[in-house]
């Protein structure tokens, strides 16, 4: 889940919302990590509160029950038009948002597709994983020389 959507009183208020909220997707984050992780989902506003960051809604239970037929289709479809470009997919391995089966089903449907799984985290990685930057590292520089 991705926390409340209170302000908080301080950023380490803010850092210990953000591990509550991930921690169990997110297992062995050290603290450090969560201020840093805190700076990127909260902001100070003008008159010094400490906000949110992001679309409340995010926080909201998802539906009950799964997207049905014509939206995943839609879905599909628009994921189809990027067939003709080259794609990373990084995945935080305990993702509650794409799925390991989701994943793979990209991978045989995109031509250029390419697939990172990222141990220990869930959606979305933070991508300074060692797993993560070097699988970003080949794909720049497989697109920047496909030769």
């Amino acid at each position: 889940t991705a926390g409340s959507a209170a302000p908080v009183a301080d950023w380490d208020s803010a850092a210990r919302a953000v591990a509550a909220a991930q921690g169990a997707v997110f297992p062995g984050l050290p603290e450090s990590d969560w201020m840093a992780f805190a700076r990127r989902t909260y902001v100070e506003t003008g008159d010094g509160q400490i906000v949110p960051d992001f679309d409340p809604a995010i926080v909201s239970a998802p539906a009950s029950k799964p997207p049905g037929l014509m939206a995943r289709l839609a879905a599909w479809r628009l994921f189809a038009k990027l067939n003709s470009v080259p794609l990373l997919v990084v995945r935080g391995q305990n993702s509650d948002i794409l799925s390991a089966g989701t994943a793979a089903r990209m991978l045989r449907r995109h031509r250029n597709a390419s697939l990172v799984d990222v141990p220990g985290r869930g959606h979305a990685p933070l991508l300074d994983e060692p797993g993560a930057v070097h699988a970003i590292r080949t794909f720049l520089a497989r697109v920047s020389d496909p030769a």
